[in-house]
């Protein structure tokens, strides 16, 4: 499975913080991984350079394999930088009485633990 980036658009991110780099990445476990990926994400404000994250992890066909599962990670290019992003299955919740001091983020808690939410339909 291939990255789709090219790379002649691709710049080089500033410098990270070096504890987002500490990764073994020697004989780690498709789930090792994809939990190191995250962590670098995170460690970036939840979007990294393509690049920069291929150069610190290597590109194998396992690295590539998830990169490319669009369950876990998308692609974008804000500014012409290819970026790895990561995604998640939590979304909004608006109910129809909110006073506004939460900037429209409500975390459902039947949509956390039951996976069903009783205004899904008003998203």
């Amino acid at each position: 499975m291939k990255l789709s980036y090219r790379p002649e658009l691709i710049r080089r991110c500033p410098p990270q913080p070096q504890s987002c780099l500490d990764v073994e990445v020697n004989r780690m476990g498709d789930k090792t991984m994809e939990t190191e990926i995250l962590k670098i994400i995170c460690c970036n404000q939840g979007a990294v350079d393509t690049k920069f994250l291929i150069s610190n992890l290597g590109l194998g066909d396992s690295t590539s394999e998830i990169l490319n599962n669009p369950e876990k990670f998308a692609f974008c290019c804000p500014y012409g930088q290819p970026k790895v992003v990561a995604r998640t299955s939590l979304r909004l919740c608006r109910p129809k009485v909110c006073p506004g001091s939460c900037q429209s983020l409500h975390l459902c808690k039947s949509l956390l633990l039951n996976g069903s939410c009783q205004f899904a339909l008003m998203r």
